[in-house]
């Protein structure tokens, strides 16, 4: 099994539990498979970098899916400027072996995420959605933590690191299901944060 903070398999990682989780609204699914599309793959060769590798995907995605109503993208352009200076994310493409690594280690933190209080989280998403809304995203970082760690004071037991990932990924994709223009910079502010802490502070 995968470490946890396998850095460069991060975003792969938060990517693949959104597409192993059931029950996506449509317009967030829409989303994951456009950052899907968009990112650049990369794979480390002796022959350096190779650029835009299919990476299987694990969910059959319908184009043809319909929200009920129309989608709202009045407040999307003004986001994707707020997010003009954010790194883009990267995913690396695994080695053989490590995806399914990377599928397996996704289903064992659905799996553990499924056992968290739904409505804990909800409460926690809805607070982390407007303040990530009235914030620049160079502070998404920090609101993310402190979201993890007031959810942490309200769950139970051992907080081993697999669990703060569990709780980290469902806090996220809750707000991401609020606000689906945020996954893109909020992938990369996951990585960040699972980059520059063991765990949340």
């Amino acid at each position: 099994m995968m470490d946890v903070h396998s850095v460069p398999q991060t975003p792969l990682l938060f990517l693949t539990f959104l597409q192993q989780s059931p029950g996506l609204n449509c317009e967030l699914q829409r989303e994951v498979d456009k950052l899907h599309s968009e990112v650049k793959l990369r794979s480390v060769s002796s022959g350096g970098f190779r650029e835009y590798i299919d990476y299987p995907r694990c969910y059959s995605f319908d184009s043809n899916i319909e929200c009920d109503g129309e989608l709202q993208t009045d407040g999307h352009s003004l986001y994707l400027g707020q997010l003009h200076d954010v790194p883009q994310v990267e995913l690396v493409l695994p080695v053989p072996g490590e995806a399914q690594a990377v599928r397996e280690m996704a289903e064992e933190l659905i799996r553990m995420a499924d056992e968290f209080n739904q409505r804990i989280v909800s409460q926690a998403a809805e607070h982390l959605t407007r303040t990530l809304s009235n914030s620049s995203t160079e502070h998404w970082s920090s609101c993310l933590s402190h979201g993890i760690e007031g959810l942490l004071n309200d769950v139970p037991g051992v907080h081993t690191e697999r669990i703060v990932m569990a709780l980290t990924f469902s806090l996220v994709k809750a707000v991401c299901e609020r606000a689906p223009r945020f996954l893109r910079g909020l992938c990369n502010t996951v990585t960040q944060t699972f980059t520059f802490n063991t765990r949340p502070r």
